[in-house]
């Protein structure tokens, strides 16, 4: 055992979650610094969500110091077949896959392709002479006006990976350019990437580009700047140059049929405190069982806690796992650097802070909830969360299938938080 756990610090790799025993996880915290004993309240906490019906399913894991200290499975994959959760159910990880194409576009960086301040329409001509869209309301009649005028600047790479471009998921319903968004029809899966890309380079900017944080289509656009600069289909490029080398097998914008049964069915929040199946077709259940049109690279993924766990590792470890590195230690310090700067406005749901691709964590006081300064990382739609913590060697990785407000990601940060001891 000793040997093995040997090999494993000189790689630097974490093995896969169902090749981890019970007693790695239960005999080793207290050399990781963490107590085994608190570790009881995860799963106190996760058996009682489930039991309580507010999930059907999950996988907590927490690692620290190069290794996984915990590593659990919970209730089922769907609550009508029954199928236990595994440790390598397959789930939906949404937004989870940012963080992914802004690494792919930051190699690209890295072999000199680019600059950060280099305008888009360089690279994608359908982006020159950008618009604002400006709509303002009469307080006397109510009546509104739109119109646009010219972008101040050109949108540059920078402002893609930081979500300040101007583009968005889609301004409100009752707006004039909600209304273009709607009818542009982004989300739909028939389309090429280069064909959604060029539909949206043809709707106004919400926000002059880098005034504003506004959360958007900003990372498809990224993976878009992947396939021009690199030549090859964006989905390509990911497989050879991220899943490949980290050795993230179960990662892809589908799940293949043999790899069916491990699919975790998708779940939303009923507003009651309990969950509830999604139809087939509604709201983003998207068809993860044949291989899309359009690779999303802003929500497209689907993933596994080992294959995620494996792309963490390798930011905490400075771009490298193992043999493969994909990325220089200044490139993830980059990265995970506040990149909202003095003259950028946030909405008060926003973060307070964000990188080239990742949230950034503030002071634990100000932010009011418990972790480090510097911590990073991202979340999907279906309540995936991941936080990678430098100043404690840690990474902290939530997988459940609920759509809509849940507490427990959270709930799940605070109890692996309370293990540390050291």
């Amino acid at each position: 055992m000793r040997q093995h756990i040997g090999i494993l610090a000189m790689l630097g790799l974490l093995v896969a979650a169902n090749a981890l025993s019970d007693e790695l996880r239960a005999g080793r915290p207290g050399r990781l610094g963490m107590s085994a004993e608190r570790m009881d309240r995860i799963d106190a906490l996760l058996q009682r969500h489930v039991d309580e019906g507010r999930a059907v399913g999950a996988v907590g894991v927490v690692a620290r110091h190069g290794r996984i200290a915990y590593c659990r499975a919970f209730g089922n994959q769907d609550g009508e077949s029954g199928t236990p959760m595994r440790k390598d159910s397959i789930f939906r990880v949404y937004s989870m896959t940012k963080p992914i194409t802004s690494v792919g576009l930051m190699m690209l960086y890295e072999e000199g392709r680019f600059r950060l301040k280099d305008p888009v329409e360089w690279y994608l001509p359908e982006f020159k002479d950008a618009k604002v869209a400006v709509e303002e309301v009469d307080p006397a009649t109510g009546k509104r006006t739109f119109k646009t005028v010219p972008a101040r600047r050109p949108i540059i790479i920078r402002d893609l990976l930081r979500h300040t471009s101007g583009i968005s998921y889609g301004p409100p319903n009752d707006t004039t350019l909600g209304k273009m968004y709607e009818e542009a029809d982004l989300f739909n899966p028939e389309r090429t990437l280069q064909e959604m890309v060029s539909r949206l380079s043809e709707l106004p900017l919400l926000y002059q580009p880098g005034t504003m944080y506004e959360y958007g289509f900003s990372v498809d656009v990224a993976g878009r700047l992947i396939e021009v600069i690199a030549n090859k289909p964006y989905e390509v490029f990911l497989k050879e140059r991220v899943f490949d080398p980290l050795g993230m097998k179960d990662t892809a914008f589908y799940v293949p049929e043999t790899e069916v049964g491990r699919l975790a069915g998708l779940y939303r929040a009923n507003g009651q405190g309990k969950v509830e199946p999604v139809p087939s077709g509604e709201g983003i259940a998207w068809n993860f069982l044949k291989p899309p049109t359009m690779p999303s690279p802003g929500g497209g993924l689907v993933s596994t806690a080992d294959d995620y766990l494996q792309f963490a590792q390798m930011l905490l470890n400075g771009g490298k796992l193992g043999k493969a590195r994909l990325l220089s230690p200044k490139t993830v310090e980059l990265m995970t650097q506040n990149h909202l700067v003095k003259g950028i406005d946030k909405p008060w749901w926003g973060p307070s802070e964000f990188g080239l691709g990742f949230f950034v964590e503030e002071e634990p006081g100000t932010a009011g909830q418990i972790g480090s300064k510097g911590t990073f990382g991202w979340s999907g739609a279906a309540s995936t969360h991941c936080w990678v913590d430098p100043n404690e060697e840690m990474i902290t990785l939530f997988m459940v299938q609920i759509l809509g407000d849940t507490p427990l990601p959270e709930l799940f940060k605070i109890v692996a938080y309370q293990t540390i001891e050291e």
